[in-house]
């Protein structure tokens, strides 16, 4: 089974903190909130998104194949 460690070393995590800081930035509240238009905010929700669904693909398509090899 992959440990916490393992997990930060994807690069599809790395990616996902890396959109989930740029969304922060606009979000309200962030340092860039007033200085984003809606579609700044918008195309850095959608990253983020994106960002978070492959990395649930990837631990997904991990656990499935550690658990085909009976671990």
């Amino acid at each position: 089974m992959l440990n916490i460690e393992e997990i930060k070393d994807l690069p599809e995590y790395r990616k996902y903190l890396s959109a989930k800081h740029d969304f922060a930035d606009v979000r309200k509240g962030g340092k860039d909130y007033s200085a984003c238009s809606f579609m700044d905010i918008s195309i850095r929700s959608d990253r983020f998104d994106e960002a978070k669904n492959e990395l649930v693909k990837t631990l997904g398509k991990i656990v499935l194949e550690n658990l085909e090899k009976g671990e």
